[in-house]
């Protein structure tokens, strides 16, 4: 079975948004030489509307039914 590009894209484009996403809602930051986990929304709140587009869930959930239907 050949593997489609597409598919592989989208697989790509949601891991992406996870790791991204991730990183927009918790960093760690050094304050006084501790670390600490913080948002970057906190200090840059421009970016949420950004966040609202790595939520990839749903892609993963049709990525991964497709490889499952093409699979039988």
């Amino acid at each position: 079975m050949s593997r489609e590009p597409g598919i592989d894209a989208l697989r790509v484009v949601a891991t992406a948004g996870v790791v991204l996403g991730h990183w927009l809602v918790t960093a760690p930051t050094a304050v006084d030489g501790v670390v600490r986990l913080d948002s970057p929304l906190r200090t840059m709140p421009a970016l949420a509307p950004a966040s609202w587009l790595f939520q990839t869930l749903g892609l993963f959930f049709l990525v991964a039914g497709f490889g499952a239907a093409r699979s039988q």
